[in-house]
């Protein structure tokens, strides 16, 4: 048993193409086709033109629906490009409805025109729309609608969502369903959203997913968007193909464009590489003047832009001048400036909600530690719908005294947001407090950065679980440490 995926992935070596004829039969095409002896006849001959060039064909269904005569066109061409040419059948429904009536529209989809591969709407739900037609056909893979082409899509499919978009959310919780058999509608129009959602597959640990990117021709798709789409994605061209006076030559001329472009193609980092460069390039983490850390291959790029202080000058800018020289023989996290940079933060905050969610913690409210991790902490508050407080670090300074902003409850269980721990002691002297004070548990602490095996230490002989994204070993391999 093959699926259409495998199919296509077949096609693609056999072919070198990832091109696919999209069959929308508008005022022209009909017209056209009187001078082959009608329409299905015409679309035939669309497909024998192109045939050398393309690995599927994709006809939407809404312009065969208005009669009978028009729906039995689709299902013959579908066979036709199977049985004559060995081409993958793409049938583009984008259903989506209640999981009884998707069920329904399945089994009709594919009983009348015996699909590879299926478009859906998932936004109804991905069990309940994208299960039923997977369920029908252990051989059929589906394209679930993630960032589409038209310009309307931003509306509702750039909206955050729990710290990622809205086409994000969706595609990560589709393809979790089964991911070899379901991929992602993904526009040409931008190639921004691919990226992100090839940075977001590596940071999971999915294997790449199959991308159907329409919007090329008429809608102006740029071909900058095959430099992310990797090698799963197709490319699908209409009009483009069905309204050009040679198809053929056409078809041969999109399949060598798209395979020139596919060799500029760009590797996609995983969402904390992606945060972490964006980190140094925007200057919040800072190499000091020190020979060493100087060299290191990332600290290079956007030089400008990064602050460069000598250990004097660095104490003067961050703090009291408590901190020490050996401070500086690394690197320094300036995440307070983060504010400046909305989508940084928003990254940010998704990767501690992410840790704090594979500790498989039950909490019931979440402190920030200020300053560094006040807007983190607030963020994932509000990601995770969870109630939040700020440990003051400046106490009885205002009228009330408080320890705290916000509220706890006696008996609770809380956790902590820090942003980096060099020892732990300044949080685990608010930890202290606010087992002594509130009467509350406090077992985990979650951090982004942990600069020495001391604080991890420290932490555990109070009882305390740190959690963190990067140690400075792994810092320092992601950054990529030039050797001498």
């Amino acid at each position: 048993m093959i699926t259409g995926f495998q199919k296509l992935e077949k096609l693609f070596k056999e072919k070198s193409s990832r091109l696919c004829l999209g069959l929308d039969p508008g005022k022209e095409e009909v017209e056209a086709s009187k001078a082959h002896g009608g329409l299905e006849n015409y679309l035939k001959h669309l497909i024998d033109e192109c045939a050398e060039y393309i690995v599927a064909i994709k006809p939407q269904l809404a312009f065969y629906e208005a009669s009978p005569e028009w729906r039995k066109i689709a299902m013959n061409v579908m066979d036709y490009a199977n049985e004559k040419h060995d081409l993958v059948r793409i049938l583009d429904v984008k259903r989506g409805d209640i999981a009884n009536t998707q069920s329904h529209w399945a089994r009709a989809d594919l009983n009348n025109f015996n699909p590879d591969i299926v478009v859906v709407n998932a936004y109804m739900g991905g069990v309940d729309v994208v299960m039923p037609y997977l369920n029908e056909d252990p051989k059929l893979c589906v394209y679930v609608l993630t960032a589409t082409s038209n310009p309307g899509a931003r509306d509702f499919q750039d909206l955050l969502c729990g710290g990622l978009t809205n086409y994000q959310q969706m595609a990560l919780h589709c393809r979790k369903l089964d991911p070899a058999r379901i991929g992602y509608v993904m526009g040409s129009t931008k190639p921004d959203a691919i990226k992100n959602i090839r940075m977001l597959e590596r940071e999971v640990g999915l294997t790449q997913g199959h991308a159907l990117c329409p919007g090329f021709g008429t809608q102006g798709g740029s071909l900058e968007h095959v430099k992310y789409a990797g090698v799963n994605a197709l490319y699908p061209i209409s009009s483009g193909l069905s309204k050009s006076k040679n198809p053929r030559e056409v078809a041969k001329k999109w399949r060598d464009d798209i395979n020139a472009a596919f060799k500029t193609a760009i590797p996609t980092p995983t969402l904390k590489e992606y945060v972490v460069s964006q980190l140094v390039e925007k200057g919040l983490i800072i190499a000091p003047n020190h020979d060493d850390v100087a060299r290191w291959p990332l600290l290079k790029r956007g030089r400008d832009k990064i602050k460069k202080f000598d250990v004097d000058s660095l104490r003067a800018y961050l703090t009291d001048g408590t901190l020490t020289k050996e401070d500086f023989t690394d690197l320094f996290m300036n995440f307070r400036d983060m504010l400046a940079h909305p989508e940084l933060r928003r990254l940010f905050a998704f990767l501690y909600m992410e840790m704090i969610k594979a500790s498989g913690i039950h909490f019931d409210r979440l402190g920030s530690v200020a300053y560094g991790a006040i807007n983190t902490g607030d963020l994932v508050s509000y990601f995770m719908d969870k109630p939040a407080f700020l440990l003051r670090k400046e106490r009885g300074a205002e009228a009330t005294h408080a320890d705290i902003l916000g509220e706890i409850k006696k008996g609770e269980t809380v956790i902590l947001v820090e942003d980096v721990a060099t020892t732990g002691n300044s949080a685990i002297r608010d930890i202290k407090m606010l087992r002594e004070t509130f009467g509350v548990k406090v077992t985990d602490v979650f951090i982004f950065i942990k600069r020495t095996e001391e604080a991890e230490a420290n932490y555990a002989r109070e009882g305390i679980k740190l959690h963190y994204v990067f140690d400075m070993a792994q810092l320092r391999k992601m950054i990529g440490k030039e050797s001498k």
